[in-house]
């Protein structure tokens, strides 16, 4: 089965965060009030980092857990641990993960059809 085959195929799963989030099951209804509940939820108890922000991410849980960055042994742990981030294969396909994904292109079919089925987690993933 092709990428776009599977992601046009209803699966009875969508929007897994938002619902996650909200508590909602599987089976029920997800609104745009849901994803507003999971909007502030993400705003007022998680401190998000994304890979693609390294250096950004790592400054924001700084600030959060009250590091300071201008300390000498601050300074010498942040290097220390971006030196070995950077040392390792990060950046692999499937680093961490067993299994083999195709992607999906962003514009293509299988693109469209997946982002519409999940379409309140890209509108979550987007405000992060």
């Amino acid at each position: 089965m092709s990428l776009t085959e599977w992601a046009s195929r209803e699966r009875g799963e969508n929007n897994w965060m938002v619902r996650k989030l909200v508590g909602k099951d599987p089976t029920a209804e997800i609104t745009p009030d849901d994803l507003k509940v999971a909007m502030k939820i993400i705003e007022t108890k998680f401190v998000i980092g994304l890979l693609d922000r390294y250096q950004e991410s790592i400054h924001r849980f700084n600030m959060f857990l009250g590091v300071d960055e201008t300390s000498p042994r601050s300074q010498q742990c942040m290097d220390e641990f971006t030196e070995a981030k950077a040392s390792n294969k990060r950046g692999k396909k499937n680093d961490g993960n067993s299994y083999e994904h195709p992607e999906a292109k962003e514009g293509s079919p299988a693109w469209k059809s997946l982002a519409q089925i999940h379409s309140y987690d890209v509108a979550l993933f987007k405000f992060i």
